[in-house]
């Protein structure tokens, strides 16, 4: 804001390049101000024509610009602040399921490639078995190794598990506030 009023002209709005993302908070801040602000979007015919000219920041800018004193510029930020933008930050912390996932598939490799006396030992079994049955096991040996990732591994799996199930529950809870009919 103090540098848009150094620039000694009147102010008409601000077209901010990513309303919903990068530019949420920068939003956020000149809405709170009174402020008015679209999202900077470049029209159609905008992006045919300088398909050619390539990235840059002060070329996008620039057109926002004119696009905004000219009123081309007509799409509102999101409300940033509500039940769906709650759902979406939910979504982005369930995504721990990708985590689960990959230390699942970690403790598949450890087995893969771990002797046969273990890998017989372990056939079948569950992350949680895994991680409550076996014991911390002192030593500096291959076996002792192995056991030992099998354990860390599992205990991230029943972590990553609780934090998905009540990310679950949150979820649904605000889905339920937001559409009861459903």
């Amino acid at each position: 804001m103090a540098w848009a009023q150094s620039l000694g002209k009147e102010m008409r709005g601000f077209a901010i390049e990513g309303t919903g993302s990068y530019g949420a908070s920068l939003t956020r801040h000149l809405q709170g101000a009174g402020q008015f602000v679209v999202e900077a979007t470049r029209p159609r015919r905008d992006r045919m024509a300088h398909r050619n000219d390539g990235k840059s920041d002060t070329k996008d800018a620039l057109r926002a610009a004119k696009a905004l004193l000219a009123e081309e510029l007509a799409v509102a930020p999101k409300q940033r602040d509500g039940d769906v933008e709650a759902l979406g930050t939910l979504q982005v912390w369930r995504s721990a399921v990708k985590s689960r996932t990959s230390a699942i598939n970690a403790m598949r490799a450890v087995l893969v490639t771990a002797p046969d006396r273990l890998r017989d030992q372990f056939r079948g079994a569950t992350n949680v078995l895994i991680e409550t049955v076996l014991p911390a096991s002192p030593g500096n040996g291959l076996d002792a190794s192995i056991l030992r990732a099998l354990r860390q591994l599992a205990r991230r799996c029943k972590s990553l598990t609780e934090e998905i199930v009540e990310a679950d529950e949150e979820i649904d809870r605000l889905v339920r506030r937001r559409a009861p009919q459903s």
